[in-house]
């Protein structure tokens, strides 16, 4: 629970991927190095945006590192 306190919890609320203190490209990187095959799923829960919102952003941000 301490990493994902620190990597992606703030304030008791869920940042958009990439807007944290996670590595997204570092992550995503290693997921390729082992030839990670399986499903992702982004999730937002609560955040300062409105849901739909932080989703977008988390998906705008996903999308421009695996391009």
């Amino acid at each position: 629970y301490e990493i994902m306190d620190k990597a992606v919890v703030q304030d008791k609320l869920f940042v958009p991927a990439g807007t944290g203190i996670l590595d997204l490209t570092g992550f995503l990187s290693a997921l390729e190095a082992i030839n990670f095959q399986g499903w992702l799923m982004s999730e937002q829960d609560s955040a300062y945006e409105p849901s739909e919102a932080a989703s977008g952003i988390s998906m705008a941000n996903i999308k421009k590192v695996l391009n």
